[in-house]
C-alpha cells in the first residue's frame, strides 16, 4: 500500500507468470509493485516501481451525489447566500432526491468524504467548516475557514481536510494559503501551499497527495506540486479538476461553459470532452463540473437558459438540474449520462462518489 517498495520491504508473490492477476485487493486503494527475476544464480535488482488502483465495476457500484438546493429565487449559483439546503441521493436506498440538512442556511461546496459516509461543507456566514453523517445525524463543527478538498492517506486510511481563509466575492473567492488537518482530529494545521493564492471552487488532490489541480488563482489553471514546491500553468479558464488517481490528468473548463480541456502534469495538451451535449441540456451552458472519486465519473449542473435562448450562468434559474456523466475508457467522450435531479428548484455545487 505504500510507495518505496522493494524485494526486501514488500510482500513477495512467488511463482508468477505473465499475465498475472492479483486478486483479493481493496478497491480504491493504491498498490505498488516492483518485479525481480530469479534463477540458480540469484535474484536480479528491482524493476522500476509501478502502481495501480483496483476499482469496482461502475455499473454495479453504489453511487452517492450531494448538492445544495436554492430555495429562494434560484440565482445563488456560487452558494454565497443563506437560502440553501443540503441535498443528496443514494442509488442503493431507493429514496431518490432527499434532504440531508433541511434547515435553510449556508451550505457552500459540499464534499463527500473519501469513505463515502459523511458530507463536509462550509458555512460562508459563520466562516466555519462542518461535517455531517450521510443520514443527517452527527452534525459538528470542524474548524474555522473554508473547506477546499478532502483526501484519504493511502498509507493509513486517515481522512484529511484541506482548507483556508476565504477572501474575495462575486464568484472570485480565493485563499491566500492552504492548510490541512485530520478531519477527525483538526489540530496542528500543516501548511500545504502559499506560493500563490488559490481559487476556492475546484481544488483537488491526486491519490498519492503529491499533486493538486486548481486555479492559482482564476483564470490560471494548472497543477501544483505539494507541499509548497512549484506549479505549472496548463490553461486559462475555470472549474478545474484533477483525476482521482496518480496519472495527474487535469482539466480546465472553457469560457463557453461547454467543454473540458484535458492535459497532464508534463504540460502535454491532449483533448477536449464536450459536456453540454447531455440529454436535456440542448447545447446551453453547464456549470459546476467536478471529478468524482473515480477517474471515470464526473458531475455538473445545467442547463442555464432563458426563454429567449440566451445563456446565463450569473442568473442561475429554477430548473437547473444535477447530472452525472460516465467518461469513456479513453477519456475522449461522456459515454452515458444520468440526470440526478428533476424538480422545480435550482440545484448547484454537486459532488459524486462511487462505492467500492
Amino acid at each position: 500500500h505504500a510507495t518505496g517498495v522493494s524485494s526486501s520491504t514488500g510482500t513477495k508473490i512467488d511463482n508468477v507468470s505473465s499475465p498475472y492477476v492479483h486478486n483479493g485487493l481493496e478497491n480504491g486503494s493504491p498498490y505498488y509493485y516492483v518485479v525481480t527475476a530469479y534463477n540458480e544464480y540469484g535474484e536480479s535488482g528491482n524493476s522500476q516501481e509501478v502502481s495501480a488502483i483496483p476499482r469496482a465495476d461502475l455499473s454495479n457500484s453504489r453511487v452517492r451525489v450531494v448538492w445544495v438546493q436554492d430555495v429562494g429565487d434560484g440565482r445563488d449559483v456560487f452558494a454565497q447566500g443563506s437560502n440553501l439546503r443540503l441535498m443528496g441521493t443514494d442509488t442503493s436506498d431507493g429514496q431518490g432526491e432527499r434532504v440531508i440538512l433541511g434547515t435553510v442556511g449556508s451550505y457552500a461546496k459540499p464534499l463527500i468524504t473519501p469513505k463515502g459516509d459523511r458530507v463536509v461543507y462550509s458555512d460562508r456566514i459563520q466562516k466555519k467548516v462542518y461535517a455531517v453523517n450521510w443520514d443527517g445525524t452527527g452534525l459538528r463543527e470542524v474548524l474555522g475557514g473554508f473547506g477546499l478538498a478532502l483526501w484519504r492517506d493511502p498509507k493509513d486510511g486517515q481522512e484529511w481536510l484541506y482548507y483556508g481563509a476565504i477572501e474575495g466575492k462575486d464568484g472570485d473567492e480565493y485563499c491566500q494559503a492552504v492548510y490541512r488537518v485530520l478531519l477527525d482530529n483538526p489540530k496542528s494545521p500543516e501548511l500545504v501551499w502559499n506560493r500563490t493564492s488559490v481559487s476556492v471552487h475546484n481544488f483537488q488532490l491526486s491519490t498519492d497527495g503529491l499533486m493538486a489541480g486548481g486555479l492559482f488563482p482564476y483564470p490560471n489553471g494548472g497543477i501544483a506540486r505539494l507541499a509548497n514546491q512549484s506549479w505549472i500553468k496548463l490553461g486559462s479558464g475555470c472549474w478545474t479538476g484533477l483525476s482521482p488517481d496518480n496519472t495527474y490528468t487535469f482539466w480546465i473548463f472553457d469560457d463557453a461553459h461547454s467543454n473540458l480541456f484535458l492535459a497532464n502534469a508534463s504540460g502535454c495538451q491532449g483533448r477536449s470532452i464536450n459536456i453540454n451535449g447531455a440529454p436535456g441540456i440542448n447545447g446551453y451552458e453547464v456549470y459546476h463540473p467536478r471529478w468524482g472519486n473515480h477517474p471515470r465519473i464526473m458531475t455538473m449542473t445545467g442547463p442555464y437558459t432563458v426563454a429567449s435562448g440566451v445563456n446565463r450562468i450569473a442568473g442561475g434559474g429554477q430548473g437547473v438540474e444535477v447530472y452525472v456523466g460516465l467518461i469513456d475508457a479513453n477519456f475522449t467522450v461522456i459515454e452515458s449520462w444520468w440526470q440526478v435531479t428533476n424538480n422545480e428548484r435550482a440545484d448547484f455545487f454537486p459532488d459524486v462518489w462511487a462505492g467500492p
